[in-house]
């Protein structure tokens, strides 16, 4: 095995011949089966790959999600914004969908706001998994450009 990397004084991540595996400070797996990918995202949440899809685990040896997902980004506290090739969802680390929707498209995700368009809407999301807002469009989304917007908008 190779020193990969120290993430903190009791967990290192090493790399054998391609595969990651998760060790604590005396060198013991802390997950048996290696991963094709593993990152550090928050505190002590990982997201491992296995099969070119990615689950959400920790350092203590939990398993948060299943190998479900294209894409797994860290949001707030202990919230993920996950796409699975279809849509986007908001999970915790109890693996709840805790907004009970999915999205379509992320658009952006700053300032503690994930900012997804649905279909003919755009959905705000703060990170306590609150919806704050949805403004409505008709046809075709507005087109923004500098300061200006084009097409009416309509919100909830």
């Amino acid at each position: 095995m190779i020193y990969e990397k120290q993430v903190n004084a009791s967990i290192i991540a090493l790399t054998k011949e391609g595969e990651y595996y998760l060790c604590d400070s005396q060198f013991n797996k802390i997950y048996s089966i290696p991963f094709q990918g593993l990152k550090h995202k928050f505190s002590k949440f990982y997201i491992g790959k296995r099969n070119n899809k990615w689950a959400l685990l920790d350092c203590l040896g939990n398993m948060y999600s299943d190998f479900l997902y294209e894409e797994i980004v860290w949001f707030e506290s202990d919230l993920f914004l996950c796409f699975n090739a279809k849509e986007w969802v908001i999970i915790n680390s109890r693996n709840n969908n805790v907004i009970g929707e999915t999205f379509k498209t992320l658009l952006s995700l700053k300032n503690g706001i994930a900012t997804f368009q649905n279909q003919n809407e755009y959905v705000f999301v703060n990170g306590y998994a609150q919806i704050i807002n949805r403004v409505k469009y008709t046809n075709t989304p507005p087109i923004v450009t500098g300061k200006h917007t084009y097409r009416d908008w309509e919100t909830d």
